[in-house]
């Protein structure tokens, strides 16, 4: 007997290798392109972030912004923001005009704080606090006589 040779052989075998050809050049042009991988971490690390600012303690019109540790002045005072323990605010108040150099601790409450406290000649009421940033409204103003 001897062995038949199909007419399709041929064709069979440039269709193997045509395959073999496209999924070769697709596997390698997905990988060059970037999509799945190093290039976009690589990228990444070049990023700035958007909150990049950062809040000082600063007075505007009618509100005194106080961050932990920064000394704000503001109505011939300064006022430093010290944290909160155990629900109370804790400040130091320094009356410039009696003595720079003195600071007079203050622990208000956060009730007693939402209806307005004196600190030296000005009334203020608290807007906001938390254990870094402490937001309080300038009330009424006191003249000394």
């Amino acid at each position: 007997m001897t062995p038949t040779t199909s007419k399709y052989k041929p064709f069979s075998i440039f269709l193997l290798f045509f395959l073999f050809f496209v999924f070769t050049a697709f596997i390698l042009s997905r990988y060059s392109s970037g999509t799945i991988t190093d290039t976009r971490l690589q990228r990444a690390g070049y990023r700035v972030p958007r909150a990049n600012f950062v809040i000082r303690s600063t007075v505007l019109e009618d509100r005194v912004i106080l961050v932990k540790g920064e000394p704000v002045t503001a109505n011939r005072c300064r006022l430093v923001f010290k944290g909160i323990e155990e629900g109370r605010i804790l400040l130091d108040l320094y009356l410039l005009e009696l003595d720079p150099e003195y600071a007079y601790a203050q622990n208000i409450s956060k009730t007693a704080a939402k209806e307005g406290v004196r600190l030296g000649d000005a009334e203020y009421q608290l807007i906001s606090v938390n254990g870094r940033i402490l937001k309080l409204k300038i009330g009424q103003q006191f003249t000394a006589r």
